[in-house]
């Protein structure tokens, strides 16, 4: 009976020590990427990437034919 008894024991604390493992992960580097940030909106002259595509020489060839 004792020797099952302890087997029992040591599953329990290798469960205990891994879940505790297991959760400190999670807190550590899991739960800061999940926290709530604000939203930064872009103005709509600014650049957008690389390109800036409603800035093509094609579209303010269009807008200056329109506003003469």
């Amino acid at each position: 009976m004792r020797p099952v008894l302890a087997v029992l024991e040591a599953l329990a604390v290798s469960i205990i020590v891994l879940l505790a493992l297991f959760v400190g992960f999670c807190v550590v580097f899991v739960f800061p990427k999940l926290r709530r940030r604000g939203v930064t909106y872009l103005t709509p002259d600014a650049p957008h990437g690389p390109v800036d595509q409603l800035r093509t020489p094609e579209l303010l060839e269009s807008t200056a034919r329109k506003s003469a």
